[in-house]
């Protein structure tokens, strides 16, 4: 039999392991063993697959649903985004939410992660994007057009909440979908 005891942190795990009723449990769960049982640390592992989760869940709340609250609640207070295409980066907090709301409306975006890589505290995601011109795009009004643009994104953790981010997607091949520039 196998059990599996998780935490939001390494803090949290390390606070529990010092509780009376924590104690009392492990005695209980040891007497009703076979066996000797054997622990294992995962932290990094789960720490990564926190991680991963939180990215996953910025990509489906807080763009693909528009519920740009959820930033606040996965970001740290001084969270900072890199974005090439962006004339003002590194934005921070309140500019990024500002900046997806101007996309939602311009292209109404759906994110789909292709892969997931995460290290430690950084979680790199490959995605493609599809959506519609639906509204404003540097002067060119909306034009209905389907587009489908690729790109990847670097986050950086701190404390289990997204600190920083780093994207790069193609920019150009957007841009050439919607007859702005000619490839």
């Amino acid at each position: 039999m196998m059990m599996l005891a998780t935490f939001p942190s390494r803090e949290a795990a390390r606070e529990n392991s010092q509780l009376p009723e924590t104690e009392r449990i492990f005695r209980h769960l040891v007497a009703l063993c076979d066996d000797v049982p054997r622990f294992t640390d995962l932290e990094v592992l789960r720490d990564e697959e926190l991680n991963k989760r939180v990215v996953r869940r910025y990509l489906t709340e807080v763009i693909n649903e528009g519920t740009l609250s959820v930033a606040d609640e996965l970001c740290v207070p001084h969270f900072h985004e890199h974005d090439p295409a962006s004339p003002n980066e590194p934005l921070d907090l309140a500019d990024a939410k500002t900046s997806v709301a101007r996309w939602l409306g311009t292209l109404r975006p759906t994110f789909v992660i292709e892969d997931q890589v995460a290290e430690g505290n950084l979680v790199s995601t490959r995605f493609t994007v599809t959506g519609t011109h639906s509204g404003d795009l540097m002067g060119l009004g909306a034009t209905g057009r389907p587009v489908r643009v690729t790109g990847q994104v670097t986050h950086r953790f701190e404390h289990g909440l997204l600190a920083e981010s780093w994207w790069n997607w193609d920019q150009l091949g957007l841009l050439s979908q919607l007859g702005l520039v000619a490839l």
